[in-house]
């Protein structure tokens, strides 16, 4: 009895790869049989590697984005702060710039150079204590409680 000859298109088909095999050749050119499901599962973990792969490049890429973004935005704020430094206003006290309001507003400090605070001496020849200062707000920011004899700061 002679073999059966049938031709691919006759043969039933086969959708699961376990238990089929191909040929192939080594890495030393010898010839091997391999597994379809052995080849599936690889391409399977290769799949699902760059799978993960793609899905921690679009989440890097969002995260970078909106880094970019927050830079571009902290830049502009560091322009407009550049660009409209404090200055001391007609009133002698410092402006700064308001980024809500697009306007200088009164911080309420005085644009002064110099020590804004006195120095203190006791005089030796009479054991006053003496103060010193250069502007006429330190004038007014000490008392002499002449009841306890403590000196007191008021703070302006």
């Amino acid at each position: 009895m002679g073999a059966i000859r049938k031709k691919i298109s006759e043969l039933t088909p086969s959708t699961a790869f376990n238990g089929l095999w191909t040929i192939g050749v080594d890495a030393l050119n010898r010839s091997v049989r391999v597994s379809l499901q052995y080849i599936a599962d690889t391409i399977a973990s290769l799949k699902s590697g760059v799978e993960t792969a793609i899905n921690n490049a679009d989440k890097a890429a969002t995260t970078a984005n909106n880094s970019a973004k927050e830079a571009d935005k902290q830049a502009g704020r560091a322009k407009e702060q550049a660009d409209n430094p404090p200055k001391m206003g007609e009133n002698g006290n410092w402006w700064k710039w308001d980024e809500t309001a697009k306007k200088y507003v009164d911080t309420g400090i005085l644009a002064k150079g110099g020590v804004l605070y006195p120095s203190f001496i006791v005089d030796d020849s009479n054991m006053h204590l003496v103060m010193y200062y250069q502007d006429q707000i330190a004038e007014n920011q000490f008392i002499l409680d002449k009841e306890t004899g403590h000196l007191k700061f008021i703070y302006q």
